[in-house]
């Protein structure tokens, strides 16, 4: 039983009335700034209306300074609590679900993710639009990796829809000996701009009905197919309803997963719960499945 599983099943026991009682304390805290600013910002107009009105200075300069000091402060001070929350849940449960999993794992909260979207470079083309408390990178079985959570706009005939996923890169130690792409056909706008020249038959008709595969090696990529990995990959999507696209290139493995049953959302107003932390814990054992199932190295 992994760490992750240990915590799942102590979960009830201890850790879910200490987690909840600070998330109490957080929730007060944004309340305070919240029904301040709903307060003072309505004080503040009503003196700023009549001391217009009136020509009267002393409501106006009142007024004035609760809507453009004292009501930021307000909404400042509840973003804040906010904030501390996520940090304080991401620093608690973090290290319970991922120690004697990962060589090393760690998440942050203030991640800039201009960096990211430049290293993976042309292979992305939706734009990211990153998720707070999201950031993790790590190792396992001596491969590195990051990941985050995104909103992504894809265009359908009426319109645009909203597709939330895991974006993933993996740092391998040797390269598979040619570039592969691998595309559930429900995530066929993702990697739009890979043009690679072969396409390939594998051994599951099952798979082939729902994913499409390109290389530039046939006897490489299909050696690396196995009807193993094949049924894996099926059953990740099931476990996790999403959509795969993973693009092999040199030695770098980039990996999202679309509309998959995560992300994990925190909130200071959002109970927690078992199943609540059933969902982050999914999302920190997520790139252990994806590089096992691969079979990374």
């Amino acid at each position: 039983m992994s760490k992750a599983e240990e915590f799942l099943e102590r979960s009830l026991e201890g850790v879910i009335p200490h987690l909840e009682a600070r998330r109490f304390h957080y929730r007060r805290h944004a309340l305070f700034g919240y029904i301040g600013e709903g307060v003072v910002g309505l004080a503040s107009l009503c003196l700023t209306l009549i001391g217009g009105f009136l020509g009267e200075d002393v409501p106006l300069f009142i007024g004035l300074l609760g809507l453009l000091v004292l009501t930021p402060l307000f909404i400042l001070s509840a973003i804040s609590a906010q904030a501390r929350y996520k940090a304080f849940f991401v620093s608690e449960v973090t290290p319970l679900c991922s120690s004697g999993l990962y060589q090393s794992f760690r998440t942050d909260t203030t991640k800039d993710f201009d960096p990211l979207r430049a290293e993976v470079g042309g292979g992305l083309e939706k734009k990211l639009l990153p998720r707070a408390a999201s950031y993790f990178e790590g190792k396992y079985r001596d491969v590195s990796f990051w990941t985050f959570v995104y909103h992504a706009k894809e265009k359908v005939k009426k319109g645009a829809k909203e597709v939330v996923g895991r974006l993933y890169s993996f740092s391998l130690n040797a390269s598979l000996g040619t570039d592969i792409l691998i595309k559930n056909k429900l995530n066929a706008q993702l990697f739009a701009s890979v043009r690679l020249p072969l396409v390939i038959k594998t051994d599951s008709t099952l798979f082939e009905d729902t994913h499409a595969v390109t290389a530039a090696d046939e006897e490489k990529a299909r050696a690396f197919l196995t009807p193993v990995l094949l049924t894996t990959l099926m059953d990740l999507e099931a476990d996790y309803q999403g959509h795969l696209a993973a693009y092999f290139h040199d030695q770098k493995l980039t990996l999202y997963l679309d509309d998959c049953g995560i992300p994990f959302t925190l909130s200071v107003f959002r109970p927690i719960t078992f199943e609540f932390l059933q969902s982050y814990v999914a999302e920190v054992v997520l790139g252990s499945r994806l590089i096992k199932a691969f079979g990374l190295r």
